[in-house]
């Protein structure tokens, strides 16, 4: 068996659009996980121990506060909001065990489809996966704010295809007829969202997950396989020193490095001056742009890093945040020390709209309660007002619906101003 970069299906969806990258990531060093991403892995370990308890029994992460866990990214102190995400997806998870009764859930489950593509760069750990008797829930749990759909998710096939690699490797038939693929996203309570997000398939659609992941591996093979920009350039670390990103983000915006007074004099238009179509090309290329910019500038801190100058350029340092040297409790007794009043101390605020709906706490007699469906209703009727987001301008195959559809809903929302003469543009 030859040897491949590693496939994983965590970042599938960059190497299966743009094969090339993982040739150009391979000339970077492996670097450390930042905050976001260590906060994560902790969140994982949380998760995988409670899933992981003997006997079939889920273990309660809130009994765990305040004490120490220690992972692959070190040792941490188990806090109440972590706890409270977890609990989160445990709840979907101990619902989902009911309803599809299951047979066995899988924890931090290591799946490799070698005996499928009979490559062995494939292999992924899916964070849990319920087995039951006609179906099967594949589910992945992240702990950032981004959204991610669960429809078509790449990820999400490469592990499905890995856990049923036994039965497709030997032609055998797959035993559950649907399966589910799941994401769950806690920290989207906040901003009023579900934060669970699935999509069924039927198991007759398999075949062609499979084709498709051996498609997009076996392009990478190719020593000269293509860099394809797009949105997936985003965790890249090639993205900075990418041509073809540059060069098309470039070509999108109509500028040149080599005509840079044309896009000095495109940038000073005065935005009532563009066409139709210039706004269109502008805000089409933004993306792209965005994403050379971050990664010229990721590049630039890297080079400076390794002692490289770059004329002209420097790295210097913003505003840091100021924070307390000591715990919460320790540092509240020395502001009363100083004879600062308790009330000053500590300050509290109402809990959100999106914390009401799901909080639950602890009634006298030790039951659990929460607002019940019909409190729910009262408090979407009657208490809560939403206000309307701030309008943007996307393109027009973005999912959302269009706010403003009329030109007389335009000239509604604009004033009306009284001048004796036309502005230049207008005449």
């Amino acid at each position: 068996m030859s040897t491949h970069a590693n496939l994983s299906p965590s970042k599938r969806s960059r190497w299966g659009a743009c094969p090339g990258s993982i040739r150009e990531e391979a000339k970077y060093p492996d670097d450390r996980s930042g905050p976001a991403a260590i906060d994560g892995t902790h969140t994982h370990s949380l998760l995988n121990w409670c899933l992981s308890q003997p006997d079939q029994m889920i273990g309660d992460p809130k009994s765990q506060i305040g004490y120490t866990m220690k992972d692959d990214d070190g040792e941490f102190i188990i806090q109440g909001d972590r706890a409270s995400r977890v609990q989160f997806a445990l709840d979907y998870i101990m619902r989902r065990k009911i309803e599809m009764e299951a047979i066995r859930v899988y924890s931090e489950e290591r799946v490799n489809p070698v005996s499928v593509f009979h490559r062995n760069d494939l292999a992924g750990t899916c964070d849990v996966i319920i087995m039951g008797e006609s179906s099967l829930e594949i589910i992945d749990y992240k702990d950032g704010m981004g959204i991610v759909d669960a429809k078509d998710n790449a990820q999400m096939e490469q592990y499905l295809i890995g856990f049923l690699s036994p039965f497709i490797g030997s032609g055998s038939p797959i035993p559950w007829k649907t399966v589910r693929m799941t994401i769950i996203q806690p920290k989207l309570r906040d901003r009023g969202m579900d934060g669970i997000s699935y999509h069924e398939i039927d198991s007759s659609e398999v075949p062609r997950i499979v084709e498709s992941i051996r498609r997009e591996a076996q392009a990478t093979d190719d020593p000269n396989a293509p860099l394809v920009p797009g949105k997936h350039c985003d965790y890249c670390k090639h993205k900075g020193a990418c041509g073809s990103l540059s060069g098309q983000a470039l070509k999108a915006s109509g500028i040149s490095f080599a005509n840079l007074d044309v896009a000095q004099q495109a940038a000073d238009k005065e935005p009532t001056s563009l066409t139709d179509a210039q706004i269109k090309e502008i805000i089409e290329a933004a993306p792209l742009i965005r994403q050379m910019l971050e990664g010229a500038e990721a590049e630039a801190l890297r080079r400076f890093n390794i002692g490289h100058p770059i004329a002209g350029l420097k790295a210097v340092r913003g505003r840091g945040s100021r924070g307390w040297s000591e715990d919460d409790e320790a540092m509240a007794e020395k502001l009363r020390k100083m004879g600062m009043p308790k009330d000053t101390i500590w300050k509290t605020s109402l809990i959100t709209v999106a914390q009401a709906e799901k909080v639950k706490w602890t009634k006298r007699d030790g039951s659990e309660d929460q607002l019940s469906p019909r409190q729910l209703k009262t408090l979407q009727n009657e208490y809560i007002k939403k206000s309307d987001g701030k309008l943007t301008v996307v393109p027009e195959s973005d999912e959302r619906p269009a706010a403003i559809t009329t030109a007389e809903h335009l000239f509604d929302a604009v004033p009306v101003v009284q001048t004796e003469t036309l502005p230049s543009w207008l005449s």
